[in-house]
C-alpha cells in the first residue's frame, strides 16, 4: 500500500496535533464533571456547547484590579 507523502504530515506537526488532542481530551473531562471552561477568545464552553460552536458566546472578562498599597518610607538614624 502506498502513502502519498503529504507536506503537512512530519514529527513537528504530529507533536503539535497530539497536544491539541490532550487539551481537547482535558477539557471535555472537565466539562463532564461540571466546569466551565474560558478559552483564549473568551467563549464560555460548558454541556450546552462544547460540540455547537455556533452557540457559544464571548464575553468582556474584566478582573479586578489588585489593590495598591502607598509606599511609606522608614525614617532609619
Amino acid at each position: 500500500m502506498k502513502h502519498e507523502h503529504n507536506a503537512f504530515e512530519n514529527q513537528i506537526f504530529n507533536h503539535f496535533r497530539e497536544k491539541v488532542k490532550a487539551i481537547n481530551d482535558a477539557i471535555e473531562l472537565l466539562i463532564e464533571h461540571n466546569y466551565k471552561v474560558i478559552d483564549l477568545e473568551n467563549q464560555i464552553i460548558d454541556k450546552t456547547n462544547i460540540k455547537n460552536l455556533e452557540k457559544r458566546f464571548s464575553f468582556d472578562y474584566k478582573r479586578t484590579p489588585k489593590k495598591s498599597y502607598e509606599k511609606t518610607e522608614t525614617i532609619q538614624e
